[in-house]
């Protein structure tokens, strides 16, 4: 196998450049991924970006995060945890706005408490420096408000990494979207082309796990023919704050609309959660009550990431709460709790 480094780009329909040498492939993989999203901000240079705060040797005493997404928000619970004063400026009414709207609300009050400012209805317009502190301006509520840290970090969201690959010569169709692609991932213009992972127009979320399983599929569809197509069915997504948020399945709005049945519980007080002290714990599970199937949960605790993987693995494999039921498990653990919620 062969690598080159550098910055590839289409010359056509089967031949990429990469820095000076131009290559030509039977069939080419784009797997580019995702980009922070540009904002209109006056001093967008200023910003830095998830990778800059991981490299960081010492956090600043006060940080602006602009947007109200999972990266803002998993770094808001780090930095106040270490003693950093926290904002998050989002543009909307809800942050974390593919969650469910009661149990953000109550992230909400958690991250309060450990010192996280949320200003929401409220828009960054211009950062500038001002000697080793940075100037953040912008409005909430409709009024002019300014914002002062030693450093503002992007956390509003990322699109599909397509620029520069000067997709147009190689004939390769996209949207805002991501490369359009058919079931089997395989570029719906130029079928020598494949795309897996972020930078894909698919029904997938964008997701590490789901981009594995695309990956995979292109692989397996480029050495026997295409035959492999990623299965979304179940798509479990964590937001990895302190507690932790996280989804699976049919969304409570629409579970209403559909007329199955949402079991709703306050968990705080039940011994899981009550012998940690967590003052924030709620699940929501949605169940076809004709055939028991469970179809959604949403949860926000300490054992987030426990719970929604038993949902998620219920809802691949068409279970029934009465199956779940009939499941030994330790005690006491959260998945010993499953039964309780539905």
């Amino acid at each position: 196998m062969d690598t080159f480094h550098g910055k590839a780009s289409f010359v056509d329909e089967d031949h990429i450049r990469v820095g000076d040498e131009v290559l030509q492939g039977k069939h080419i993989l784009i797997a580019t991924g995702a980009r922070p999203a540009p904002l209109p901000i006056d001093g967008a240079e200023h910003l830095r970006y998830s990778d800059d705060f991981l490299d960081l040797e010492q956090l600043p005493d006060k940080l602006v995060l602009v947007g109200g997404g999972y990266i803002a928000f998993e770094f808001a619970h780090i930095a106040a945890r270490a003693g950093t004063e926290v904002h998050i400026i989002h543009r909307g009414e809800q942050p974390l706005e593919q969650f469910d709207s009661q149990l953000v609300d109550l992230l909400l009050q958690k991250s309060e408490e450990v010192g996280i400012h949320v200003h929401l209805n409220a828009e960054v317009k211009a950062i500038r420096q001002q000697g080793n502190t940075y100037v953040v301006s912008g409005t909430r509520n409709g009024a002019d408000h300014q914002w002062q840290c030693g450093l503002v970090v992007h956390g509003a969201g990322r699109i599909p990494n397509v620029e520069g690959l000067e997709l147009e010569k190689g004939n390769v169709s996209y949207t805002k979207k991501g490369i359009s692609v058919n079931e089997y991932l395989q570029s719906e213009s130029n079928p020598r082309v494949y795309a897996a992972g972020d930078v894909t127009a698919t029904e997938g979320l964008p997701l590490t796990p789901l981009a594995g399983q695309e990956s995979r599929a292109v692989s397996l569809n480029l050495l026997e023919g295409n035959h492999n197509k990623p299965n979304y069915k179940v798509m479990p997504s964590i937001v990895f704050t302190v507690p932790s948020l996280g989804s699976v399945g049919l969304d409570v709005e629409q579970a209403k609309k559909e007329g199955y049945e949402v079991k709703v519980n306050d968990m705080s007080k039940w011994y899981t959660y009550k012998r940690t002290n967590e003052k924030f714990a709620m699940a929501k599970v949605v169940v076809d009550k004709a055939t028991g199937r469970i179809l959604g949960a949403h949860v926000l605790g300490g054992k987030t990431e426990e719970l929604i993987n038993l949902f998620a693995m219920a809802i691949q494999f068409d279970l029934t709460t009465d199956q779940l039921n009939t499941m030994n498990f330790a005690y006491p653990t959260a998945a010993s709790d499953i039964g309780s919620l539905f």
